[in-house]
């Protein structure tokens, strides 16, 4: 209880003066902090601010992540789990090429997951820019909104049909959870990979919904 109250009266009182703040353990164990807050202000928690909660909570939290309380913005805080991840991103342009036809992004929900987002545009260059870059804009505002993962790949699916031109765009999302490492993967447009462990090749199983 102690240690609730003085992260409270440090969210709403230092650098952040944030409104109102909620503490929790998720189903796994791990502390969850929330601090409803302005926009201008969410720059303001940085790797010196999340140090200190850390401390008062007692407990090694991971770098805030941006939600949604309901018409409230807030940030979100949640201890580390077993296993963490680093990421990076690289595009290789097709010769003659400005742009590239592949967007990506990453996306960590504050619920110990994170989402790997991968939007293969049909053809190459500006096209297929355009097409990958409206697929993914679509994906990360609805999975940042929290929308089911079903609905969010019908809507999309759905959004980008009522374009006069013909467009398409692959896409492939995998979702892994920090705790156990389980990934859930969804490809959209594309068939099935294969697997080749000890030398035997594998079909893996993939549907809309996810492969396991």
């Amino acid at each position: 209880q102690k240690e609730v109250e003085k992260a409270a009266v440090f969210l709403q009182s230092g650098p952040l003066k944030g409104e109102e703040v909620f503490l929790w353990r998720d189903p796994n164990g791990r502390l969850a902090v929330e601090c409803q807050l302005p926009e201008y202000r969410l720059a303001r928690a940085d790797e010196a601010l999340t140090l200190a909660l850390s401390e008062l909570c007692g407990a090694d939290l991971e770098m805030p992540v941006r939600v949604q309380a309901g018409e409230k913005t807030a940030l979100r805080w949640l201890e580390k789990g077993q296993l963490t991840a680093e990421t990076a991103i690289r595009q290789i342009l097709c010769d003659g090429e400005r742009v590239c036809g592949d967007q990506l992004a990453v996306i960590r929900d504050g619920c110990g997951q994170i989402h790997l987002l991968l939007s293969d545009g049909m053809g190459s260059g500006e096209y297929a820019h355009k097409i990958s870059e409206s697929t993914l804009s679509l994906l990360e505002s609805f999975y940042r909104a929290k929308m089911p993962p079903d609905c969010v790949l019908s809507t999309v699916n759905k959004l980008l049909t009522f374009s006069k031109e013909e467009t398409f765009a692959c896409v492939d999302i995998a979702i892994v959870d920090l705790d156990d490492g389980r990934t859930d993967i969804v490809k959209i447009g594309s068939p099935g990979k294969m697997g080749v462990p000890s030398g035997t090749a594998q079909m893996s199983p993939v549907n809309l919904k996810s492969a396991r």
